[in-house]
Parts: C-alpha cells; sequence; structure tokens
C-alpha cells in the first residue's frame, strides 16, 4: 500500500516539473524570438532612416536646381521682357522711391517749403501708384513689391543724412529724378503699343513737369541760371571787346581812339573855326572895297 501511494508521488512530482521545463523551454524561445525581432527592428529603422536621408538629401538638391531654374528663367524673363513691362516696373519702382523720399523729407527737411512739396509728392505719387497697379493687374503684368538696386541705394543714402545736408541731397535728387522721369513718360506716351498705358503715361507727365519745376526752384535752379546768363553776358562782352582789335595793342589803340577821336573832333573843329573866320574876313575886306 505505501509502495503504491510512493509511485503516486513519484508520478505526480513528474508530472509537477515538465510542465515547468516546458514552460522554461518556452520562455526562452520567447526571448530569443524578441531579441530576433528587436535586431529586425533596429535594422528596419537603421535602414528607414538611412532612406530618409536620402530622400531629405535628394529634396535638397531638387529645390535647389529648381531655385537655379527660376534664376535662369527669370533672368530669361528680363531679358525677353516688352516695353510694356519695362514701364510698369520701373515706373512702379520710381514712384516707390518718390513716396519712401518724401517721407523721410517730412521729418528732416529745415524749410517749410521742402516739407509742402514732399507731401504734395506723397499725394500725387501715392494715386499714380495705385492707378498704374490697378491697370497692370487687369493686363496680367507683375509689379515689383520692392524697388529696384538702384532706387534702394538712393533712398540708404538719404537715410544716412540729416540736417541740411539731407534737404540739399533730396531736392538735387528730386531734379534728376524728375528730369529722368519726365523723358521716360514722354517717351512711353509716344512709343507704347498698349493704349491704357499710353495714356496714363499721357496723363502723369503734366504733373511730372510741375514737380521738376518746382524742384528747380527749390534748389535754386532759376538764380543759377540768371547768374550764368549775367557770367555769359559778360564773358561774351570781354570777348567782343578783344575781338574788335586782335592784336596785342588792341586795346592801347581802343584806348588812344578814343582820345584820338576826341582830338580829332577838336581839331576839326577848330579847323571849321578857322575857315569860318578866314570867311568873314574875306567878306569883310570885299565890303570894304
Amino acid at each position: 500500500m505505501k509502495s503504491v501511494k510512493f509511485s503516486a508521488l513519484l508520478v505526480a512530482a513528474a508530472l509537477y516539473v515538465c510542465p515547468a521545463g516546458a514552460l522554461a523551454e518556452d520562455q526562452k524561445a520567447a526571448g530569443d524570438a524578441a531579441r530576433d525581432a528587436g535586431s529586425s527592428a533596429r535594422d528596419a529603422g537603421s535602414n528607414t532612416a538611412s532612406s530618409a536621408r536620402d530622400a531629405a538629401t535628394g529634396a535638397a538638391n531638387g529645390a535647389q536646381a529648381q531655385a537655379a531654374a527660376a534664376r535662369e528663367g527669370a533672368a530669361g524673363a528680363q531679358g525677353q521682357m516688352s516695353e510694356e513691362q519695362a514701364f510698369v516696373r520701373g515706373a512702379a519702382s520710381g514712384g516707390m522711391l518718390e513716396v519712401q523720399a518724401a517721407k523721410l523729407a517730412l521729418q528732416k527737411a529745415q524749410r517749410q517749403e521742402v516739407k509742402d512739396f514732399a507731401q504734395k509728392i506723397i499725394d500725387d505719387h501715392t494715386k499714380s501708384n495705385q492707378r498704374l497697379m490697378q491697370i497692370a493687374q487687369s493686363k496680367q503684368i507683375q509689379v515689383p513689391r520692392e524697388m529696384k538696386a538702384g532706387h534702394r541705394g538712393e533712398l540708404q543714402d538719404l537715410q544716412e543724412l540729416s540736417g541740411q545736408q539731407f534737404e540739399d541731397a533730396y531736392v538735387i535728387g528730386q531734379v534728376g529724378d524728375h528730369m529722368k522721369m519726365v523723358l521716360k513718360f514722354r517717351n512711353c506716351s509716344q512709343k507704347l503699343q498698349d493704349p491704357e498705358l499710353k495714356q496714363f503715361a499721357q496723363e502723369q507727365l503734366p504733373a511730372l513737369q510741375q514737380h521738376l519745376q518746382h524742384a528747380q526752384q527749390l534748389a535754386g535752379w532759376d538764380a543759377a541760371q540768371t547768374a550764368g546768363a549775367r557770367i555769359q553776358g559778360s564773358s561774351d562782352a570781354s570777348s567782343s571787346q578783344d575781338h574788335t582789335g586782335a592784336t596785342p595793342a588792341a586795346g592801347q589803340r581802343n584806348t588812344s581812339g578814343s582820345r584820338s577821336g576826341s582830338s580829332t573832333g577838336s581839331a576839326s573843329s577848330g579847323a571849321t573855326g578857322s575857315d569860318a573866320t578866314n570867311r568873314n574876313n574875306a567878306s569883310d575886306q570885299g565890303t570894304s572895297k
């Protein structure tokens, strides 16, 4: 009886130990599988990161190529720009310069008449710029949002000045800028093919000419012309005197000529008086006879 119980205990122990061993083996197998999966994941992650880097590099290179192509296309478009497009871009950039420079003048100018002129420039060119933008948009012509490099440089030069230096530079710059604009708008009012832009150029000419005349007055242009005329007149008079006598003694001869003219006149008067006296004597002798 005891042996039967002991055998049963052995069987039970065997049954208890065997599942535990099987469980340990299963756990080991699961660990191995997990490690394999982790290694595969790391490999996959490494490959994915490498692929992402390659894709990013390719995208960057592609973007650079597109940017270069865009710049080349823009350069080519500028080379093939029509007269209408060139006029719109130039007029828009010049108009922006006039408004920005005038705003500086309102802050930095010393004379009230210069500030009044600047306010007039702001009012007129703001309206002109708005009208130009409307026309350009209706014709699908791109209007630049910033000034050309030359106009930006001119504005920067003004920003660095103050006091009388600023005022002189601003007024003189307005004379030069409006001279160029008057010539440009006059030329475009005759040669542009687009009737609306051509009419716009014609309509802006009177205001631009008025701005030019006003800037010339502020710069003392009229006084300078008057002084120049006086200097030129003096030079012409001097040249005329020099031309009268071409030899080095011409001045002396002119002076002596004046004197000799007076002497000649006196001698002639004397001679005339002597003749009259002689004739009177002769008459008296005849009467006495």
